[in-house]
């Protein structure tokens, strides 16, 4: 093995791969401010809170499944 010594570990040859599950900031935020102007519409939209809430809780979970799908 040309260029290693004994006792020090070897070197990998490969790039290390980019971490797919990190989340930028920015990406949060979107995802964060999208759920809330969408819930936001819903109400300026109906005035009307349970269908704001029904909408609230289905944003919620639509925000779960992006951060889960794309983790």
């Amino acid at each position: 093995m040309s260029g290693s010594r004994p006792g020090q570990p070897r070197r990998s040859l490969t790039r290390p791969r980019h971490d797919r599950s990190s989340w930028s900031a920015g990406s949060v935020a979107t995802v964060i401010n999208a759920t809330l102007a969408g819930v936001g519409g819903v109400f300026v939209l109906t005035t009307s809170v349970p269908v704001t809430a029904i909408a609230a809780g289905a944003a919620a979970l639509l925000a779960i499944v992006i951060v889960l799908a794309y983790r």
